[in-house]
């Protein structure tokens, strides 16, 4: 006959509860393990939102009709690239010469985008200020060129 888990079996120290239902009981000399702790009773709920002083995050995408904000247009940071590698490239090959026509085109393209959208137009300009010195460098350099070919012969 078997004793139910509330009771104490004949080999259990006197004055110690048996061991909880499914554990072995404890060797002989040693005391049971404590019985687990119950959670501490649920207090008021969490505060929702970030702490003081922190901003929210932003909405995630797809979670609402956010407007995108109003920066340079592409085409404006296109024209100062193209400008500031057509410099160098003008008085060596003709990939100079097509980049610093390219960085006019989309130099005067992006002013008129940037007033459009009511930023800075400084980038779209110094693109253009730069596709126009690279065409200036170009001649200048075909300018030399043919007057040393025309020396040397």
């Amino acid at each position: 006959m078997t004793n139910p888990p509330d009771q104490p079996t004949p080999g259990d120290p006197p004055g110690q509860p048996p061991p909880p239902p499914g554990q072995p009981p404890p060797p002989p000399g040693q005391a049971p393990p404590p019985p687990a702790q119950s959670p501490p009773p649920a207090g008021p709920a969490a505060p929702t939102g970030p702490p003081p002083g922190y901003q929210a995050a932003p909405p995630q995408y797809g979670s609402g009709t956010v407007a995108a904000p109003q920066g340079q247009p592409g085409i404006s940071t296109a024209a100062l690239v193209c400008g500031i590698i057509g410099i160098p490239f003008s008085l060596f090959c003709i990939a100079g010469i097509i980049l610093s026509i390219l960085a006019i085109i989309f130099g005067v393209q992006g002013i008129k985008q940037s007033a459009a959208r009511g930023v800075s137009t400084s980038i779209p300009r110094a693109g253009l200020i730069c596709g126009v010195v690279g065409v200036g460098v170009y001649v200048l350099a075909l300018i030399v060129g043919v007057a040393i070919g025309i020396s040397g012969s």
